[in-house]
């Protein structure tokens, strides 16, 4: 099938302008479609594509030109410019369709770009209504014309496209299935969640992990609900996107399987499950931020307490000072938690994650961890706190809380081998204890 040639006569779209797109189309060596192919083929498979007579060398020259996708050339923008103008103003098809594949190879957002460009000459020719165009690419035989109108819908759709996506997430060609997947919930008005089950279950990595983004995004109940099922996918990818969206699903079973997840096999799920259970705790009403600390503390052996304060220590500092770093609330229960932590063992690795946390720029999250830390003591942590308060390097404010941490440890060791002292001395002979008390 060839709807292109629907939307009027002559030439593929013979009333663009695409003067831009010119080219010197002398010399043709044909020779530059045999291996090894490089960047220094560029000019002579550019003029290839738009001089040569036959379609069969055109399309070869496309298909060369996409093989370059992995190569720097200085001819990039030239190499864009090329087959852009070949998807444009070629009259084949199949020659259209390679130069679009060999476009999307090179940058998915270039055939974004050609989209626009489409819809302006459409909408231009004054013959053709630019969704329903698309709609009718979507079923040609040509992958390449069914690639960009799957993104294009995304851009110009209505809800009249909606079944148009849904038929093509089962689409012979990955790459279809997931931008058509994509598509889908952009789409104005509400999207149905139920479609997109299937294709989190496809074989293909890439087709799953555009669902599960777009159950993410579209984000209902129902969307949510289907996304707890890649918490325990075998696609790492898979789980932290579950993990790090499942948050917003207020259920005692969320803040289960985000448990679980705590402890998965990837650094990165268990980073991003940390923060969503803590978010579900501080946002939620369906667990309570006691209720995650019992969760994650109680019975964890030390060397996963280690790792969880570590993973902690994390979630309390990221990024706090940039629009993506975790939500302030976030931070201060996830500092609190690491003082939970550090109460619990008397191990240094655990005691030290609270120093850094001295360093935010809220007073919440840095008096959080120094009220920790003068409950604790050790050599190690002593050293680390004296480190940062003559650290030039670290702003005067921590190296305050440093020092007043430091000097608060000292006194409780001070009051403690005195104590100790007191009593040894109180009970060194029976008659200090019996003359003190009359006995």
């Amino acid at each position: 099938m060839s709807p292109e040639n629907s939307e009027g006569s002559g030439s593929w779209l013979d009333r663009l302008e695409d003067a831009e797109f010119s080219e010197n189309d002398d010399g043709i060596d044909g020779g530059v479609l045999r291996p090894p192919i490089n960047g220094s083929d560029v000019p002579e498979l550019c003029r290839l594509l738009h001089g040569g007579e036959q379609p069969a060398i055109r399309q070869s020259a496309a298909e060369a030109l996409g093989s370059l996708a992995d190569t720097a050339t200085e001819y990039s923008t030239r190499l864009i410019d090329g087959l852009t103008r070949a998807i444009l103003a070629d009259d084949d098809p199949d020659v259209r369709a390679e130069a679009i594949d060999a476009l999307y190879r090179h940058d998915p957002a270039e055939v974004e770009q050609l989209v626009g460009t489409m819809r302006t000459a459409i909408e231009r020719n004054g013959n053709a209504d630019a969704i329903a165009f698309f709609r009718r690419w979507l079923a040609a035989d040509q992958p390449g014309f069914r690639l960009v109108a799957a993104i294009a819908l995304g851009t110009i759709g209505n809800g009249e496209a909606a079944s148009d996506l849904k038929s093509a997430f089962t689409d012979v060609d990955r790459r279809i299935q997931s931008a058509a997947i994509e598509s889908y919930t952009q789409l104005d008005g509400a999207v149905d969640a139920k479609p997109l089950e299937g294709p989190l279950r496809s074989d293909d990595p890439m087709v799953r992990r555009a669902a599960a983004e777009a159950l993410a995004e579209i984000g209902t109940e129902t969307a949510l609900e289907s996304l707890l099922a890649a918490a325990d996918a075998n696609d790492d990818r898979l789980r932290r996107i579950a993990a790090e969206e499942l948050y917003r699903l207020d259920r005692p079973r969320t803040a289960d399987v985000l448990t679980a997840a705590v402890r998965d096999r990837s650094r990165t799920v268990q980073r991003k499950a940390l923060g969503s259970l803590i978010r579900l705790s501080t946002a939620g009403t369906s667990v309570r931020p006691a209720a995650v600390r019992d969760r994650l503390l109680e019975d964890s052996k030390a060397g996963a307490l280690v790792e969880l304060s570590d993973l902690l220590a994390d979630v309390a500092t990221e990024n706090e000072n940039e629009a993506g770093g975790e939500p302030l609330k976030v931070r201060q229960q996830a500092v609190w938690l690491l003082g939970e932590a550090a109460d619990r063992t008397n191990r240094d690795e655990v005691h030290r994650q609270l120093v850094e946390p001295l360093e935010s720029t809220d007073e919440t999250v840095a008096g959080i961890a120094a009220a920790y830390l003068r409950r604790l003591e050790g050599e190690a942590l002593e050293t680390e706190l004296r480190s940062m308060s003559r650290n030039p390097d670290v702003g005067p404010e921590a190296r305050a809380r440093a020092e007043s941490v430091l000097d608060a440890i000292k006194r409780n060791v001070a009051s403690e081998i005195e104590s100790r002292s007191i009593e040894y001395t109180y009970v060194r002979r029976p008659t200090d204890y019996t003359d003190k008390h009359g006995g």
